[in-house]
């Protein structure tokens, strides 16, 4: 696989193909989270626990794996905020800090890797909870942009919300700079949200599909979330999928578990993928010519398999919102029609080897390349 080839494309499937394979739990919780959130494209994440050693983050207890934040993402805001907010759990033991990452521009500057990608969709708002021990857990929840401003009055106190700046970065700069305080434990967050959504269960997230969840399901969400208890839809051998990844590749492990569920969302030949505004997608076609890419540019860490189960990492964060290329220069060629059906098929990446090109439309045209 070339560079050009994976340097353009976790937008099409949003996994890295050259990863290793670190355990068979890690792998297996990869998996999930890349079934609830890209597949399914749930708004919960589970629970996931940060440890902290010499001043560093760490995502495994065993401290060989420090949290990926990136700090050309949102200037650096996304790193600042996370440290700021799990610095401030640790000296608030017990008490749920909520903090929020807009949508809006991935980068506030030109001549960073996101030139291309475009804004986040949606918002993240993460809750974090420090113990005795000083671990962290975190869980992530999506907010829908057309819900935002009912969703953080729930969540945050109303003034919190109302003195925040209307322009795009100034907004993303305000919420990622200040996570707050809730003052008071899960259980009672989740209580005092159970008694909102008796009032009023508003809506917090639609997902690809038109899927919408609200308020109470977000809650049920969180109680299984917090417990590391969200399971996907379809039941997958993990174990097969494990050995595949390990004797064949990590392709072989995303394609098998993309081809048990297109059955159940695919539309015309097409299964579309979270994070993707409409443009990710996996047909027939290319679960038989298995092209997998990566967008490797911007992923390439020892321990991508771990970094995207992780709600507080740059790459859950980029794998969860759309990583589309944006309109224009693309690194794409032009996009075009099939001449029986009519549907519009994304060009062919530039410089691409002309074997991984299109060759059928899901109505049964053949292409000539």
């Amino acid at each position: 696989m070339s560079y050009a080839e994976s340097a353009v494309s976790l937008a099409q499937y949003a996994f890295n193909p050259d990863e290793k394979v670190l355990s068979r739990n890690s792998f297996e919780n990869q998996l999930e989270s890349y079934a609830l959130h890209v597949v399914e494209d749930r708004p919960v994440s589970n629970k996931y626990s940060y440890y902290l050693k010499d001043g560093e983050i760490f995502i495994d207890n065993s401290y060989s794996n420090k949290l990926f934040l990136d700090p050309e993402e949102r200037g650096g805001y996304s790193r600042y905020g996370t440290r700021k907010a799990v610095d401030m759990a640790i000296k608030n033991k017990g008490s749920v800090i909520l903090h929020y990452s807009p949508p809006g521009p991935v980068a506030f500057e030109e001549g960073t890797k996101y030139d291309l990608v475009k804004p986040y969709h949606e918002g993240q708002l993460y809750l974090l909870v420090a113990n005795s021990s000083n671990e962290v857990d975190s869980l992530a929840i999506s907010v829908g942009k057309e819900y935002e401003e009912r969703v953080l009055k729930a969540f945050f106190k109303r003034d919190y919300v109302e003195e925040s700046p209307h322009h795009p970065v100034e907004k993303v700069k305000y919420y990622l700079s200040n996570p707050q305080d809730k003052n008071q434990g899960i259980d009672l967050l989740l209580t005092y949200l159970e008694g909102i959504s008796y009032i009023d269960d508003f809506n917090i997230h639609k997902n690809i599909r038109g899927e919408e969840f609200r308020l109470s399901e977000v809650i049920r969400d969180m109680m299984l979330g917090w417990s590391g208890k969200i399971k996907p839809r379809i039941k997958i051998n993990y174990e097969e999928l494990y050995n595949l990844a390990v004797n064949k590749g990590v392709s072989y492990a995303y394609f098998q578990q993309l081809g048990a569920y297109h059955p159940l969302y695919q539309k015309g030949g097409e299964m579309i993928l979270g994070g993707s505004c409409g443009g990710s997608s996996v047909s027939n076609h290319d679960l038989g010519l298995f092209n997998a890419y990566s967008f490797e540019q911007i992923f390439r860490t020892e321990n991508f398999l771990q970094q995207i189960a992780s709600p507080l990492s740059s790459i859950f964060r980029m794998i969860k919102s759309p990583l589309d290329i944006k309109d224009g220069n693309d690194g794409r060629d032009e996009d075009y029609e099939c001449p029986d059906c009519g549907k519009i098929h994304k060009g062919e990446i530039i410089g691409s080897d002309r074997s991984t090109w299109r060759k059928e439309c899901s109505c049964g045209h053949k292409f000539e390349c």
